[in-house]
């Protein structure tokens, strides 16, 4: 577990220092894509250790909703066909679209995509190729790929934690760990087969339960973030203001009220956004109050944990000022209770630190864009 977490901790801190002292644009290029693979590498690597630590102590959450699986896998295949490597194919393999399960989407999403991620590992050309069926009552789900295979005498270890099997590939050796408990957990079972040099397939099945409550319908609505793109009206809102033929183009500039106790967080989100929208921080919960009703802002980003109110109290009151203002939660708290909390406080959406600037900027387009 060091090396795992110092090897793109090396690169991060290493390429970091080149970008500052370089002056050629292409190389700085480079050497930011190298930190981004590091940064997503590192995520992936602490979001693996915070589940297993939830699987063991028994707190993993769950949250149960009526699930398309075609639009799940959709989803998938958007999710990693960017990232697989030249040479080989990511294939949704045709499956019977009408299927919807009663299960957790985030929890299937994970496993599949860490199904996927493994097989990145170890296929340089030919496919992976995923998809899903209806047997005996159950959903069997599969991914193939045509990678170098898993000797026999290995395969019984491959969903023990810690278990490495090819020492030269990245990873802790928890990924097919956490696929097993949450496979389990939601009522099925996982298996492997494997033929070293032709290819290797995971396995796994889920109960063909189309149950439906509203509440949990309801939560798995709500977990499903940035997926709407709507056009960017640049740095201010636009409105037609007239009547009859005679129209009068008005434009206004746009203010987001920051809600961040910690500098460095702030400035990044004032690298970001601070060339395009007039930007006010609130330093805490009672600050952004009152700062609210100040300037009246068109947006707040809100952080859920800071001194004296906390974001949650803070949209609640200003919840009673505003009943319309887009009120988006920032947190590092991104378990499905926080996401919950957030929206039950009056957030109309939420963004899990650490921040993506796409995923900022489309959260905030999506809020912001009027008619």
């Amino acid at each position: 577990m060091s090396h795992e977490i110092r090897t793109p901790l090396n690169a991060i801190v290493g390429f970091s220092h080149l970008i500052t002292e370089s002056d050629d644009a292409e190389e700085r290029k480079t050497y930011y894509q190298i930190v981004e693979a590091n940064n997503e590498r590192l995520l992936q690597l602490i979001n693996e250790i915070l589940d297993l630590s939830k699987i063991e102590s028994g707190t993993i959450e769950f949250s149960f909703g009526l699930t398309s699986l075609h639009n799940l896998c959709q989803e998938i295949h958007d999710a990693h066909i960017f990232r697989t490597p030249e040479g080989v194919q990511l294939v949704y393999e045709p499956s019977d679209e009408s299927l919807r399960i009663e299960t957790d989407k985030n929890r299937v999403f994970q496993v599949i995509s860490n199904l996927i991620g493994n097989a990145v590992k170890f296929t340089k050309e030919g496919s992976i190729k995923y998809g899903y069926e209806l047997v005996d009552g159950q959903i069997v789900f599969h991914v193939t790929d045509t990678g170098t295979g898993i000797e026999p005498e290995k395969v019984g270890r491959v969903f023990e934690r810690f278990a490495k099997l090819n020492n030269h590939a990245q990873g802790t050796g928890l990924g097919l760990s956490i696929c097993k408990s949450i496979v389990e957990r939601l009522g099925g079972q996982i298996s492997v087969s494997s033929i070293v040099g032709v290819g290797t397939t995971f396995t796994f099945t889920l109960p063909y339960s189309t149950q439906e409550t509203p509440k949990e319908v309801d939560s798995e609505m709500k977990t499903v973030l940035y997926k709407e793109e709507v056009p960017q009206s640049g740095n201010g809102i636009s409105a037609n203001e007239g009547t009859g033929k005679e129209k009068i183009h008005v434009t206004k500039q746009v203010c987001i009220l920051i809600a961040e106790d910690t500098d460095s967080n702030y400035d990044l989100l004032n690298a970001i956004l601070g060339k395009q929208y007039r930007l006010v921080r609130a330093n805490d919960g009672m600050e952004a109050v009152l700062l609210y009703d100040e300037v009246k802002p068109d947006l707040v980003l809100m952080d859920i944990k800071m001194p004296n109110l906390d974001g949650l109290e803070a949209t609640k009151i200003i919840r009673e000022l505003s009943a319309t203002v887009p009120i988006i939660a920032q947190s590092a708290f991104a378990y499905e209770h926080d996401v919950k909390a957030a929206m039950e406080a009056g957030c109309n959406d939420f963004i899990a630190k650490p921040i993506a600037q796409s995923k900022l900027k489309e959260v905030i387009n999506k809020w912001l864009t009027t008619e």
